[in-house]
């Protein structure tokens, strides 16, 4: 059977044929630097084929958009005589969640975002950090117990902090 010429890699994705999840990689890929993902070729890059049908192309580009929120181009290219879906997805400009999870392409294999990437990227896309967002609370209804006790708890992590410093905490 023919192979194809690319391994697989953080851009490049081979699906034998279409399952969910195919959903996840793509996920990965708009949470990462983009990637395209070939259905009809399997992981050792053989060439099978795939159904590749209008009907086919328009059910897995409305998964995609119903699952993901996403619109990729997707389209059928011929690789050595046998109907190939390329699906390609752009790097998105907010994350993208498959299932509730947030994830990001590294290597060949879909990790899920650490909660500090996940608030990093969340806050990042706003140019502010957690600290420098307001509450919506009135000062005068934040319990200062609950802050000095914050203040204990956090003094091994930030030294210069006195917890025993009303104007600090």
């Amino acid at each position: 059977m023919p192979k194809i010429d690319s391994s697989e890699s953080e851009t490049i994705e081979f699906k034998r044929q279409w399952t969910d999840k195919a959903l996840e990689d793509l996920s990965a890929f708009a949470n990462t630097r983009g990637g395209t993902l070939l259905i009809g070729v399997r992981n050792d890059g053989e060439i099978v084929g795939t159904r590749a049908d209008d009907r086919e192309i328009q059910r897995i580009a409305n998964l995609i958009a119903s699952h993901l929120g996403i619109i990729p181009s997707i389209r059928v290219v011929e690789m050595q005589g046998r109907p190939v879906v390329e699906i390609r997805v752009d790097p998105a400009p907010g994350l993208v969640p498959y299932g509730g999870r947030y994830l990001r392409r590294v290597g060949t294999t879909n990790r899920d975002l650490s909660p500090d990437e996940l608030a990093r990227r969340i806050l990042g896309r706003s140019g502010r950090s957690w600290d420098g967002l307001s509450s919506e609370w009135p000062l005068e209804e934040v319990d200062p117990e609950a802050l000095a006790r914050f203040a204990r708890l956090a003094q091994p992590k930030l030294p210069h902090l006195d917890p025993s410093d009303p104007e600090q905490t």
